[in-house]
């Protein structure tokens, strides 16, 4: 899932949910996977329950603007956008 979210920052993806499932189903990158976190477990298990409970908790911050009705997306009504200084 944070794979796919930081992928969809670098290119457009048609179907975010499609891309998701086959990575789960993937049996190559689930063994990899998890040999790599099994190694990072046993190596640095207290820093790896640090960064799981900070990934954990990004993905439950809400980062999308929230709309008022009568408010135009990426803007306020009634306001020009800045222009650049010549």
């Amino acid at each position: 899932m944070l794979f796919s979210k930081g992928i969809g920052m670098v290119v457009e993806i048609e179907d975010v949910e499609v891309l998701r499932e086959d990575l789960y189903q993937d049996y190559i990158i689930n063994l990899e996977l998890s040999s790599l976190a099994g190694n990072l477990a046993l190596r640095c298990g207290r820093l790896l329950a640090v960064a799981n409970a900070a990934l954990i908790t990004t993905k439950h911050i809400c980062t999308a603007k929230k709309v008022e009705p009568g408010e135009e997306p990426g803007g306020e009504l009634g306001k020009e956008p800045l222009k650049e200084l010549e």
